[in-house]
Formats: structure tokens, sequence, C-alpha cells
């Protein structure tokens, strides 16, 4: 057993919380309509979707990271009582250690939520989570944005890839003490991976939408920056 992982998970976990959750206020409907003609329920949704994922994420890591600190106290019997109600099977949490690709999955997730979070910074109050052009909205191409079109999609992706790692990696909790074998667990597990899934097919396959849209709202502008950055989502691949 390893308390190492506690911090580590926080951190992770934290990441993509800030990943998760947009810097500005929901797009307006005629923002929206400015930039596909109108306004649907997808596009509306997309600002509590991320909501019900960080709250699988929440919720996951508190309860490995309070079954790692009850083990460690032992402050009977509150701590023995609280082990038995999160864990299937408590002889196993000696399993739940750091392991390289814990460590890895910690890394990605920091490394997306920094790049998400420079994205944020870059496009200021014109980030936001609807397909939606604001009135004074100009074409951004610097910081992330000279690497690839859409480095905010980019980062989502690693930074989920990251905490799945974390959370389903040998020596997690998951795994180790039963929990993906409970009706809870995986109903828990089930939601947060459809979200989370759900998030990045969005995020592969919206960018062909918002390309097409920018080209027509900025024209030559455009068609100069995607010359310099013709890359969507990784450099030199995609």
């Amino acid at each position: 057993m390893s308390l190492t992982r506690v911090p580590l998970l926080l951190i992770a976990t934290t990441g993509l919380h800030r990943c998760l959750t947009n810097p500005n206020p929901p797009a307006s409907d005629e923002d929206i309509k400015r930039f596909s003609g109108y306004a649907t329920f997808r596009q509306k949704a997309i600002s509590w979707w991320p909501s019900i994922l960080k709250y699988g994420l929440w919720l996951g890591a508190f309860c490995e990271s309070l079954v790692l600190i009850c083990a460690h106290l032992h402050y009977e019997p509150y701590t023995s009582e609280l082990i038995t109600a999160l864990t299937p099977s408590p002889s196993h949490i000696p399993r739940v250690r750091l392991t390289t690709s814990f460590i890895v999955g910690t890394a990605l997730a920091v490394f997306g939520s920094l790049i998400r979070y420079q994205c944020y910074v870059t496009l200021g109050k014109h980030f936001t989570y609807q397909l939606s052009f604001r009135p004074d909205q100009t074409l951004v191409t610097s910081g992330p944005y000279s690497w690839v079109r859409h480095p905010s999609y980019s980062a989502f992706v690693v930074a989920f890839a990251g905490v799945c790692l974390c959370w389903f990696s040998e020596g997690s909790w998951l795994r180790e003490c039963g929990v993906l074998n409970t009706v809870l667990g995986r109903l828990i597990v089930g939601l947060s991976l459809i979200g989370g899934l759900g998030l990045d097919y969005v995020c592969l396959f919206r960018p062909v939408n918002e390309d097409a849209a920018m080209r027509k709202q900025f024209g030559q502008q455009w068609d100069e920056w995607a010359r310099r950055v013709p890359y969507k989502l990784i450099p030199y691949v995609y």
C-alpha cells in the first residue's frame, strides 16, 4: 500500500476537473446561431455534460484516498467500518500501490490540463464549450494555436487518458480491491466512462465542423493560418 498515491491521484483529478470547467459563462443562443445558424439541444448539453464526469471522477478519487488513509491510520472501529463500506476485498488493500503506469497517468493528466489552461488564457472570453461566434470574435493563432488548430481538444484527450491510467492500471483501488466486481462500482465507472468517451468523440470529430465555420467566417485569414498550421489535433500526424 502506498499513501503517495493519494496526493498524486488528487492532482490528476484536479487537472481533469480544470479541463472540464468552462472558464466563461455559456454562449448565448444568438452567439450559437451566429456560428451554425441554429441552436440545438446537443450544443446546449455540452455545458452540463462535463459535470457528470467531474462528479464521477471526484467520487472515485475520494473513495480511494479515504480507503488508503483509513488503512494507514487504524482508528478503530471507525476506519475498519469505512474500509468495509468502501472496499469489497479489504484484505487486498496492500496491493494498492504506486506503479509506473500510475505515474505516467498522473503526468499525462497534468500535462493535458496545463495545455488546456493555456488555451483558456489564449482565447480569453472567446473560449466557450458551445460552438459560437461573438460579435467581436477574432481568429486566434498564437500560443497553443500555433502548434495545432484545436489544441484544447487534444489536451482533454491526453488528460482523460492519463486519469484512466490512474484508475484502471495495475495497483489501483478499483482493480485490486474488487470494486469493479460490484454492481454499484460498475455503474459509477460505466457512467464516468460514457461521459469521458463521449467527450473524446466530440473532441475528435468537432474540429471538422469548426474548421468549416471558421473558414467561412474569416476567409483568407483562416486559409493562411491553415497553411501555417496544417494539423488539427496532433502535430505532424493529424
